[in-house]
């Protein structure tokens, strides 16, 4: 039977909610998610959760509850009619998942949004237009202004870029400019070695690496 949990705020750093939400796309998909992916996902995660401040009982996205979940209730508002109207509980509207741990709390973040096809393929366009048509359609994830979630979005996507690349699997693209510029550099390494008649005397190695 689902257990329900007193609300209390379990905060979580940037950097550990974007390692828990690696693991867990890997865990769903089988696969490590681009910095776009991941970037994305820890942008709606800080943008729902004031940056992790905010966390209710490892709640990653203020899923409401529902089915078997354990659940919590806790003060909310939705916007309706361009109004934004707040809920008290014990109202429905404001009972929410609840999970033991920051690990459990990732997985179904990301469960959430895989079960709603428009959802997944919004995140995975890789892009926060391309998110956010996904999460208006039709059921919305979200009842906020679509432009104005957008913009912070977008805001907390570049404020957490290091760690989205620091946690995730460059591109095809990222990988090839990488290899690209190492092979270059090896070449011109090579070629300094063995043509050092080749360079002015300024870029030979052995005033740049001395023997």
């Amino acid at each position: 039977m689902p257990k329900e949990y007193p609300n209390r705020i379990t905060p979580i750093t940037p950097d550990e909610a974007t390692r828990a939400m690696s693991v867990a796309y890997r865990e769903v998909t089988g696969k490590v998610p681009t910095p776009e992916i991941l970037g994305l996902l820890i942008g709606q995660w800080a943008l729902e959760t004031g940056n992790g401040k905010s966390v209710h009982n490892y709640n990653f996205g203020n899923k409401k509850a529902s089915g078997a979940d354990d659940y919590q209730f806790f003060r909310c508002s939705e916007v309706e009619n361009g109004v934004e109207v707040f809920y008290d509980p014990p109202h429905p509207a404001c009972k929410f998942a609840a999970y033991p741990n920051a690990t459990a709390g990732a997985r179904a973040f990301i469960e959430l949004l895989k079960r709603r096809p428009h959802w997944w393929k919004g995140l995975h366009t890789g892009t926060v237009p391309g998110f956010i048509e996904g999460l208006t359609t039709a059921p919305a994830y979200f009842t906020a202004s679509p432009s104005h979630y957008q913009k912070v979005l977008g805001e907390r996507m570049r404020n957490y870029a290091d760690l989205a690349l620091k946690y995730s699997k460059p591109s095809l693209t990222t990988s090839a400019v990488v290899f690209g510029a190492a092979l270059g550099l090896g070449t011109i390494y090579l070629a300094m070695r063995t043509k050092p008649e080749l360079f002015p005397k300024r870029y030979r190695l052995e005033r740049i690496l001395p023997s």
